[in-house]
């Protein structure tokens, strides 16, 4: 009898000691899984879902048109709102709006400057609101 309980407990420990290396190897598994970032997984939806699919890269584009429309615009607001507090650093400012088009030369830009800053502030706006329309601008 005692044997026989002798046997069933060393079964018994044997088991154990096959669970705890399942175990083992399981979390073993788990560090070597891949997992990628939850902003990879957003990319590659975005990317594979949105852009290829028709019915929405329609929509992505005319998203991207906006937000670039609403860049320009909150540059351009926070530009004539710096000019209206700190008149004395308005050559600073038109430069800073003028860095924003890659399309024009620094030369060009110089002689912005000197004209802009002849302006009154709705004809700054004019002149600034054209130029947008005219060259491209970056975000």
């Amino acid at each position: 009898m005692e044997n026989n309980i002798s046997k069933k407990i060393k079964l018994i420990l044997s088991k154990i000691k096959n669970i705890n290396s399942q175990y083992s190897d399981f979390f073993t598994s788990l560090d070597e899984l891949v997992i990628p970032s939850k902003d990879s997984l957003i990319e590659d939806i975005y990317n594979n879902i949105l852009l290829k699919n028709d019915f929405f890269s329609e929509f992505t584009q005319i998203s991207n048109k906006t937000i670039m429309k609403l860049e320009k615009d909150q540059l351009f607001e926070r530009i004539i709102s710096q000019i209206k507090s700190n008149p004395d650093k308005k050559t600073i400012y038109i430069q800073q709006f003028l860095d924003s088009f890659e399309d024009i030369s620094p030369q060009d830009k110089k002689v912005m400057i000197q004209s802009f800053l002849k302006l009154n502030e709705q004809s700054l706006r004019d002149q600034m609101t054209s130029l947008m329309s005219i060259f491209k601008f970056k975000a």
